[in-house]
């Protein structure tokens, strides 16, 4: 490709201007149906850093098969360095694309911002440093073809959901399995973004709305940071896509998949996913979800108009918006025995508004072929009357200790809190210390597999009562003291649907590993009987109300060997620990 460079100094520095019509990206060319490839991202990541001092590539990190995972930073001052950024009191805009590599409307909306900005046609920003990733997913990204969304309107081709390992990356986010999370983990503990993007393209029914967002705020957020999102930010932001003829409206969601007419439900997304994440590191998180069955042009321009209003906004009120993170910061750090929920659902018989919704005529007809509802969509459009339930509610809290403890045999959960950069202290003796711990009762797991692994999908839990326990050398002991408290609370506490319990981390100690022999048992469970009455009228009660039990013999060993002192104590405790402030002090003073 030739480039048309015209050099000439200004104030005795080297500056270079380019024709903008001699860079057009494959989008531009292709008349607005065509996404770059995977090298084409690279080689144009690598031109605009050549042809511009404000634009650097880096590789951020590699995929399991080795590609190169591509980072661009611009800033006005080319220091491309979180220190020297928070030196200068910029904020920090991180945006993500493609990291469903079938949804490719952000990448290349990003590569043309990134073109603008570093030739100029947009002066980059003073007061707010970028960081673009045009893909996450570069083996999505590399599977290629024209058959990957079935439900979607171009481009011609893009790439697939998922990585080569089939693990859907916006999943990950805590549990941070694959080596592109834990790249963009890095980033993210290097330079804390004071705001993040996702950019997406969304399933579902039809209506006018082109771009559809979420912003993760309700109790997620501090109500300085909602106000800032809500008032100052998100309605302009609105009013200026609709002033671009792209109506924006919040994420769509049916109480009835694909039936507008049965209510929009509001939803708060767990910290698994990557704007629910950032919120968990008490930063605004929002998703872009361009409408599916828009054309292709009209999607990736609308992702265009938000990127370059975000800019701006930022770019004016970084000030304020750095300000409310940093004290956000420091109140999570102090939020040890507070209440953090987990998760956050609707409540579909209260806070409901009547709103009119801009959709489009459609009838629901008895289908011939698969006996189920068909909603036949037309292209007049509608407004409908429809009830808006925008008001979810904790169904559950999770009471954060003053601090986590486990032995040093679960590597992988170390490696876990390394990937998110939270500190911890490693203990230099054997302790012994009160803990209290959580017993999981009548646990189930998923018939199938999600994300490749076997989740817990149901139990009970118990608080046990605070007892002691010996700790080895080497034994993790982390605060919650921290701005990561609620990544900690969302890990650790099973009650979270992203926790490691509930991914599998733990499944091993829900395993019996010791039985009795009916012939040692048969003695022991007649003694065990004539010495506690109350345990006879338990066992007498069981045969009664449980047949099944009371014709496995099996069954009824087991259940007097739970019920004498050889029963392992361990199994069905989760083996991280919870410490009280004054245990917590005690540590650290023998340590």
């Amino acid at each position: 490709m030739k480039i048309l460079m015209i050099c000439f100094v200004v104030s005795g520095l080297a500056q270079c201007v380019f024709s903008q019509k001699l860079i057009l990206t494959p989008y531009e060319k292709s008349e607005k149906n065509v996404t770059m490839t995977y090298d084409e991202i690279l080689s144009y990541s690598k031109l605009f850093d050549s042809i511009s001092p404000f634009v650097q590539y880096r590789v951020m990190g590699k995929t399991a098969n080795g590609y190169n995972i591509p980072l661009l930073i611009v800033d006005s001052d080319s220091q491309f360095d979180p220190i020297e950024a928070r030196k200068a009191g910029k904020a920090v805009l991180l945006v993500q694309a493609g990291i469903h590599a079938g949804e490719p409307d952000g990448t290349d909306a990003g590569m043309m911002l990134i073109r603008n900005l570093a030739g100029r046609k947009i002066q980059p920003p003073q007061n707010v440093v970028l960081l673009f990733i045009p893909t996450i997913n570069p083996e999505g990204c590399l599977r290629r073809g024209a058959y990957n969304r079935i439900n979607q309107n171009g481009p011609e081709e893009m790439g697939w959901r998922t990585n080569v390992r089939n693990i859907n990356l916006n999943r990950d986010f805590i549990k941070a399995d694959s080596r592109e999370i834990r790249a963009f983990l890095d980033v993210y503990n290097a330079w804390l973004p004071d705001m993040f993007i996702d950019c997406h393209t969304t399933d579902g029914a039809d209506y006018q709305y082109v771009m559809t967002y979420d912003l993760t705020d309700m109790c997620l957020l501090g109500d300085e940071q909602n106000h800032w999102q809500q008032y100052e930010y998100l309605k302009p932001l609105i009013e200026h896509m609709y002033s671009k003829s792209f109506p924006m409206f919040r994420y769509v969601t049916f109480k009835r998949w694909h039936d507008p007419k049965s209510g929009l439900v509001r939803w708060i997304p767990s910290p698994m996913l990557s704007e629910g994440y950032a919120a968990a590191r008490n930063r605004p998180g929002l998703l872009l979800e361009t409408h599916m069955l828009k054309p292709y042009a009209q999607r990736v321009d609308a992702t265009y108009e938000v990127l370059r209003f975000t800019l701006d906004n930022i770019n004016t009120n970084h000030g304020k918006l750095t300000r409310l993170n940093r004290e956000a910061d420091a109140a999570t750090a102090k939020m040890a025995a507070a209440n953090i929920p987990v998760p956050v659902e609707f409540d579909s018989y209260a806070d409901s508004v009547l709103f009119n919704f801009e959709g489009v005529a459609y009838d629901v007809v008895k289908s011939d072929v698969t006996g189920g509802e068909w909603h036949r969509y037309s292209n007049i459009p509608e407004i409908q009357k429809i009830w808006y339930y925008d008001k979810p509610k904790p169904v559950a809290f999770a009471q954060l200790p003053a601090a986590y403890i486990f032995e040093p045999a679960w590597t992988e959960i170390i490696q876990i809190l390394d990937a998110h950069g939270i500190r911890y202290t490693v203990l230099q003796r054997s302790v012994e210390v009160e803990v209290e711990a959580t017993k999981l009762i009548h646990v189930k797991w998923s018939a199938e597999p999600y994300e490749g692994r076997q989740m817990i999908s149901g139990f009970n839990t118990e608080v046990l009562p605070l007892t002691k326990r010996s700790f080895p050398a080497g034994s993790i002991v982390v605060s919650t003291a921290v701005p990561e408290a609620k990544v900690l609370a969302h890990m650790f506490e099973p009650v979270s649907r992203a926790s490691l319990v509930r991914w599998g981390y733990f499944n091993a100690v829900f395993e019996q590993k010791e039985y009795a022999e009916s012939y040692v048992m048969e003695t022991m469970a007649r003694e065990m009987m004539s010495d506690n009455r109350q345990l006879k009228l338990e066992f007498e009660e069981k045969i009664k109300t449980d047949s099944t039990f009371a014709g496995n013999q099996r069954a009824i060993v087991n259940w007097f060997y739970q019920q004498s002192p050889y029963w392992d104590k361990n199994k069905d405790v989760i083996p991280v620990y919870r410490l009280s402030t004054n245990a917590l002090h005690s540590i650290m003073k023998k340590d």
